[in-house]
């Protein structure tokens, strides 16, 4: 479990990398109020004395991203760019909180981020024992780090397997959702399946 000095000191390693700071002010809410406080105040964020001394122990940890990870499972099956970069900053910060370091070193390799963090988050899955939607075909092959369809993505949103497989069709990196497919149409769900995301 991480100390208050640890947390402090990860929090000013991260002001040049964490450009949104959905990492960083994350790691504030385990702070004991009088530590948090000046950092909110810096930051501008919005707070009030009505603080609450939050769980650091690795089971408390575990038990909040497996509750997360059906909101992270779904921003990467509708290819929601920046909020699945949120998602993985906010599993990042837990995990590290954790000190599982293999882990951190499996997140922070940039080959696992492309197709907005699939790999990453059935490694998790897979790691902490975490339900994974195995039938949900978008879903599996966008974490092998394929486009999300074999015919190529209709959001134009995932990139050509970066791993050298080029024999299927990827899209622009820089594009997102067009707004003229629906995501039921590309990725049905029935009703079994929608409860497990």
């Amino acid at each position: 479990m991480r100390t208050d000095a640890e947390i402090l000191a990860r929090i000013r390693e991260l002001e040049t990398s964490d450009i949104f700071k959905w990492e960083s002010n994350l790691l504030i809410t385990f702070l004991p109020f009088a530590l948090a406080r000046p950092l909110l105040a810096e930051r501008n964020v919005h707070h009030t004395d009505a603080w609450i001394d939050q769980d650091r122990s690795v089971g408390a940890l575990i038990e909040k991203m497996r509750l997360f990870m059906d909101v992270a499972l779904e921003m990467v099956i509708n290819h929601r760019g920046t909020r699945t970069q949120r998602s993985v900053d906010y599993l990042h910060a837990w995990i590290w909180l954790m000190g599982d370091e293999a882990m951190l070193a499996f997140m922070d390799d940039p080959d696992h981020f492309p197709q907005y963090g699939a790999p990453i988050l059935k490694e998790i899955c897979r790691r902490y024992d975490f339900h994974w939607v195995s039938d949900h075909p978008g879903l599996e092959r966008m974490a092998q780090g394929k486009v999300c369809q074999a015919q190529g993505c209709p959001f134009r949103g995932c990139i050509a397997d970066w791993r050298g497989n080029t024999s299927e069709t990827g899209a622009n990196v820089f594009q997102t959702h067009q707004g003229d497919v629906a995501i039921k149409d590309v990725f049905p769900l029935d009703s079994a399946a929608k409860k497990k995301i």
